[in-house]
């Protein structure tokens, strides 16, 4: 059997800032996924969390969507949760990440779908 040996860039796509735990985004990644029938995976390491979309656009063209809101987002993350740093976090935080995340899928995180699969990643650090 033939393997291949090669290397690998990895280009840093427009960051937003995030004041909601890791754990918290990573359950609005998964039900944005979810909602676009999307297959998505979660990787932890020691200092980032890595979310893999498979349907990079598809995931991207519902952020932008009427569907996705302040609303809809608070509905999809535990804000009781005595462990999660959001009972701290209030409509404007939430308000503010999900504007950001409009602005960025509507423009420059297109950029970050893979052209070959179409697959998006997002690393929260």
């Amino acid at each position: 059997m033939s393997r291949s040996l090669r290397p690998v860039t990895v280009k840093w796509g427009e960051a937003s800032s995030v004041f909601i735990s890791s754990e918290d985004a990573v359950a609005l990644f998964e039900w944005v996924a979810a909602a676009v029938n999307s297959q998505s995976s979660v990787h932890e390491d020691s200092d980032w969390t890595e979310v893999w979309i498979e349907t990079g656009k598809a995931f991207l063209d519902f952020l932008v969507s009427p569907a996705f809101t302040i609303e809809t987002a608070r509905e999809h993350i535990d804000l009781t949760d005595e462990d999660s740093e959001l009972r701290e976090t209030t409509d404007d935080d939430l308000k503010a990440l999900v504007g950001n995340m409009k602005i960025l899928a509507a423009g420059a995180w297109r950029q970050s779908v893979n052209s070959h699969d179409g697959e998006l990643r997002f690393y929260i650090d």
